[in-house]
Formats: C-alpha cells, structure tokens, sequence
C-alpha cells in the first residue's frame, strides 16, 4: 500500500520509484539533513551578521577596497551620523546644567570625534586600495585638510593666511574629487578583489 501523495510504501517502508498512485520520486527516503548547512532562518541571521561585519569594516578597517560607489556612499553615511551624535550631544548639554556634568559630555565629544576622524582616514586608505595605491598616501591628503583648517582658523588673526587658505582648500577639493571619480583597479590587485559587481 503507498501514499498517494508521496508514494511511500507503507509495507516495505520504502519510497515506491513509480506508482499510479503516487508521482515519480527522485529524493531519497527519510530525507537527509546536511550537516553543516544551517536552516533558512539561521542562514538570514548568519547573512545579517556578514552585512553588519562588512558595513563595520568599510567604516573602521584599513583592509580591502572600496569603489567609488561604496566610498561616496560610506563617506556620507559617517559624516550624517557624526552630525546627528553632535546635535544630540548639544541639545542634551544645553538642558543639562553646567558644572560637574560637562565632563562626561567632553569625554563623549572626543570619542566621536575620534571615530569620525579615523573612520574618514579609513576609507580613504580603502579608496586609495581600490586604486591599486598605498594607503600611505592619505597621509599627504589629510595633511593638506589639516593645513586649509590651520590657514583658515590662522586667517582671521593675520589676513595674509586667506590667499594660502583657498589655495590649500583648493588642493583639498581637488583631491576629493580625485578620488570620488577616478575608477579603480579592474579586477583584482594587491589590496584583494574588485568590490563591484560583474
């Protein structure tokens, strides 16, 4: 007797290969579970941890590439969330009163400050991977950034500072703007795979 249904053989406890009863079966009977393969729930969760691990290292680490794309989009996405940090941090400051507590908000401020800085100094050196360059040299870009900020402060005290204040942020625009548009490596080079999609 077999299940019309599934075909299985209730008085040999086999699947019966072909019944008119039951349709053509090619899986085996009782059916294996794969060792190491985690369920359909599991694997989402496990793909989540890897999407939140990769979005954590294209913000903090120096390793791997980043193309234009992931480096725009990366570069936003750090500087609108050190914008809303800071503007909470400023309402919360301002209906706190002054005195013992300004410290913790001090402490706060140049933590994600810090991150802020490192993570923009990150995926330069990612960018600068992508196109097949040491990250090294996002040491000569952020120092360029630091000197427009210098001359640009030092402007309002000696007035000669302004023309060497535009032409270092020129030099900072310019750079920007090399590396949002210049494409990447084709392909895999030293710093690892192509981060773009064939």
């Amino acid at each position: 007797m077999a299940c019309p249904a599934c075909g299985y053989n209730f008085s040999s406890g086999r699947p019966q290969s072909h019944s008119s009863n039951g349709p053509l079966l090619s899986s085996p009977w009782p059916p294996t579970v794969q060792v190491g393969v985690a369920p359909q729930l599991g694997h989402a969760a496990g793909s989540n941890r890897i999407l939140t691990h990769s979005f954590v290292n294209d913000l903090f680490s120096f390793q791997g590439r980043l193309n234009r794309g992931r480096y725009i989009g990366m570069s936003l996405l750090s500087w609108v969330l050190a914008t809303i940090f800071f503007a909470l941090l400023g309402a919360l400051q301002s209906a706190t009163p002054y005195g013992s507590t300004e410290a913790p908000f001090i402490l706060l401020f140049i933590v994600v400050y810090g991150g802020y800085l490192w993570s923009g100094f990150a995926l330069t050196v990612k960018r600068l991977h992508d196109l097949d360059m040491a990250g090294a040299h996002a040491i000569w870009i952020t120092a360029i950034e630091i000197s427009a900020l210098a001359l640009t402060a030092s402007a309002y005290i000696a007035t000669t500072s302004g023309p060497l204040a535009v032409v270092a942020w020129i030099a900072v625009v310019a750079a920007r703007l090399w590396l949002i548009f210049t494409r990447g490596s084709i392909g895999a080079n030293r710093y690892g795979p192509s981060r773009v999609m064939a």
